[in-house]
């Protein structure tokens, strides 16, 4: 047969379908240059041809149909084939062995229908096929190993997906409209070894042409699809759903995806797995004790981290450059005597204040802006912050090992209390829990039954007048606290803290929160921490929370155990309680007076002056909250003494101070004690001017007349109790005149008392008018 086909010069058609063929593709067929149609056609599970597509077939020009099926022809398709096959239109090589990727050239063939399906063919679309995405045109593509995100490697196998990579080649598109099921991948039969797939659907395919412009054919869904035909896998499943009951489910992940529709279970997941739901029970009796445990055992673990996440954000903010600060200044008392009588010991001693400073600073997140000798400034976001470094810093002198010999007072009292162990035992009792009664030798402490024991030391309030407060204008205090008390030990660092405004582009250094700082803590004593009535009621509701503050700082574990849980009875915990708290005693309000006046304002001048706001005395918090403000050289005046109607009042202060829960035996030892220079006037009185407070126990918890343990003798005493004839109605019915009415009155007040000794205003109620 091989002489009679060459001799075939004038053949044009060869059709040897349904035949049992085999080798290679005869060469005879080369000298066939008028060949128009070879057709052989394999049996169906017979091997039939075999071999690879002989090259000569690119070069018969007028070849218009290739059909090699159902055949095992092999290796890949050359490159070449179609460079010269000008008229070839159908082209079927489906179900043989073919492999590699498919030639680039193949659309420079007039192909209108191309058949490679059941091939093993690997690689991307080529953009040459994009002749064959018109209508008319047939593509079979199924069953192979193409993928449009594959990763080959040199030998033509899959090594990974990238994801990345375009779904479709650009002349494709999917439809919108119109859905085909597709064939169930042979590669997952052989993978899975079964065929219990569902019928998967997946978009139509469109072709995206251009327009006029060049640009891509915005909608798609008008497009008409094509009768392409390919494995999902090509476009990795997108947009392909399975039927009722089934779902796609990932069969093979790598080196290429494969998924099919698979089964539903006909029981749900929780009847599947029954141990879920000792899973949940147990998930659940542990968030019910966690509940329990924040709200009963630990209640404040959810504020604590909060503060937390905020004192972080202040360490990254750095210093404040604007809005609400606090300023604390601090210097130790007696400094430039003990520096020029010892000077090694004291250089010695200052460093170890040094460090406590820097210690405290750190911990609570300030800031210093300005360091003098002895003298630190520190700026601080939240007051609260501010008054807990200084209550730290207050334990932390405490506890320093200071030289012994530049303190000889101290030293001797120490050696004469060491004759007594039992003595020594209860007096480290008293000092640390604050603890009254004989055996103590703090100031304002009695014998129970005797007359009241003065501390010894100068008050000037204690004057007839009680107008003026004794100062010289070097800020000194008038007499030093003796060195015999154990709650004040080592170096004295009085520390003043002022809360206020500071204007953007204001240096902390330079505004009026910094100066009235240091106004502040001229006027204590050292060991005292002074703040004015802004920073007063800025923390007077957290004083439970500083009463935790010791030598660490916020000690949240002390102030967890302070707090009572829900189900106890808090009557009987209260007491305790309060004694846990920080203390804070109203050390009176102050104006400053011109150089060389003695007298006040006069009380009101005009009829018609509207106060802008008053409080309650009840909290010792005085009339007005007032803010120093940075750039302005003055204040907003409280209404108190208000000189009505003519210009704005002198600056007043009103002065607090705080102390901590075991150092509440230095407000006795200070008393009313104040360091203002003789410019300022008192204007209302401080706490230690009430009669008998020198001599009673300090705070909610201490004990009172009747009220068992070493209750004290209190002097008698007159009380006055005033109130406008119908005020309570009045206040009701007009707000602002009454208020008008109060501050007046309460000035009317204040200003008597300053002319009777011995007066003390305990309470103002201006809702009521009383």
């Amino acid at each position: 047969s091989s002489a009679t086909l060459d001799d075939s010069i004038l053949l044009h058609n060869f059709y040897a379908n349904n035949n049992s063929l085999e080798g290679s593709v005869p060469e005879s067929f080369k000298g066939s240059v008028l060949l128009t149609q070879l057709s052989i056609k394999g049996r169906s599970g017979q091997r039939g041809l075999s071999g690879t597509l002989p090259a000569f077939l690119s070069q018969m020009s007028i070849l218009n149909t290739l059909a090699l099926p159902d055949n095992d022809l092999s290796g890949p398709l050359p490159e070449t084939l179609f460079d010269f096959l000008l008229s070839l239109s159908t082209l079927d090589l489906a179900s043989n062995n073919f492999s590699g990727t498919l030639p680039s050239g193949i659309g420079n063939s007039p192909l209108s229908q191309l058949y490679l399906s059941d091939n093993r063919f690997v690689g991307t679309i080529p953009e040459s096929m994009a002749s064959l995405a018109v209508p008319g045109s047939y593509v079979d593509l199924m069953n192979n190993s193409i993928s449009c995100c594959g990763v080959l490697s040199n030998s033509s196998k899959y090594i990974g997906v990238n994801t990345s990579m375009p779904r479709l080649p650009s002349f494709l598109g999917f439809s919108t409209r119109e859905r085909q099921y597709v064939q169930i991948d042979s590669e997952l039969v052989r993978f899975r070894g079964s065929d219990d797939f569902g019928a998967m659907n997946c978009p139509r395919l469109v072709a995206r042409q251009p327009d006029n412009n060049g640009l891509e054919t915005p909608e798609l869904s008008q497009q008409q699809s094509l009768s392409w035909l390919m494995d999902p896998q090509y476009y990795l499943y997108e947009g392909c759903a399975c039927d009722a009951g089934f779902a796609l489910e990932v069969i093979q992940q790598a080196p290429i995806l494969l998924v099919a529709c698979v089964a539903s279970s006909t029981t749900s997941w929780t009847e599947s797995n029954p141990w879920i739901w000792v899973i949940v029970a147990v998930v659940a009796v542990l968030l019910v004790a966690l509940l329990l445990w924040l709200l009963c055992l630990r209640g404040s673990t959810i504020l604590v981290i909060r503060q937390n996440l905020n004192n972080l954000r202040k360490r990254v903010k750095g210093e404040p450059q604007s809005g609400l600060i606090a300023v604390v200044n601090t210097d130790i008392e007696g400094y430039s005597n003990l520096i020029k009588e010892a000077p090694e010991l004291m250089t010695k001693a200052l460093k170890l204040h040094n460090s406590v400073i820097a210690k405290a600073r750190w911990t609570t997140y300030g800031y210093t802006v300005e360091q003098e000798g002895d003298s630190y400034s520190i700026v601080f976001y939240e007051p609260i912050d501010a008054v807990t470094f200084c209550l730290m810093s207050q334990h932390l002198l405490m506890m320093q090992d200071w030289p012994a010999a530049l303190f000889p007072e101290e030293q001797a009292d120490v050696e004469s209390e060491g004759a007594s162990q039992s003595g020594n035992v209860l007096r480290h009792l008293a000092s640390r829990f604050g603890l009254r009664g004989g055996g103590g030798g703090g100031g304002g402490s009695h014998v129970h039954g005797g007359p009241p024991q003065r501390s010894g030391f100068s008050d000037p309030m204690a004057l007839s007048d009680g107008t003026m407060i004794g100062h010289s204008s070097s800020g000194t205090p008038p007499a030093a606290v003796p060195r015999a008390h154990r709650c004040l030990t080592g170096l004295r660092v009085r520390m003043g803290i002022s809360t206020g405004e500071l204007p953007a582009g204001t240096a902390t250094r330079q505004s009026a929160v910094m100066e009235r700082a240091k106004v502040v803590g001229d006027a204590g004593a050292g060991g005292q921490i002074l703040m004015d009535d802004a920073t007063f009621l800025a923390v007077k509701d957290r004083l439970e929370e500083l009463g935790a503050v010791d030598h660490t700082g916020l000690n949240t574990h002390r102030l967890t155990s302070m707090r009572v849980p829900w189900w106890r009875c808090r009557g009987r915990e209260g007491r305790r309680r309060h004694e846990s708290e920080a203390l804070a005693l109203d050390m009176g309000q102050y104006m400053q007076m011109p150089a060389g006046s003695d007298r006040l304002p006069s009380i009101f001048r005009h009829p018609d002056v509207v106060p802008t706001l008053t409080t309650s005395r009840s909290s010792r918090v005085g009339d007005a909250a007032y803010f120093w403000r940075s750039g302005e050289g003055t204040q907003k005046s409280t209404p108190t003494d208000v000189e009505a109607g003519f210009g704005p009042l002198p600056p007043t202060l009103r002065l607090y101070q705080v102390l901590s829960p075991g150092l509440v035996e230095r407000a006795h030892i200070f008393g009313n004690t104040l360091a203002l220079k003789d410019e300022w006037v008192c204007i209302d009185q401080p706490y230690f001017r009430a009669p008998g407070a020198k001599d009673a126990p300090i705070g909610l918890g201490a004990d009172l007349p009747g009220g068992g343990g070493s209750a004290v003798v209190l002097p008698e005493i007159t009380m006055v109790f005033c109130c406008v004839d119908g005020g309570k109605a009045y206040a009701t019915a007009n707000r602002v005149g009454a208020r008008t009415a109060h501050n007046v009155i309460a000035s009317v007040i204040r200003n008597t008392l300053r002319k009777v000794p011995d007066g003390y205003l305990c309470r103002l109620q201006d809702g009521d008018l009383k």
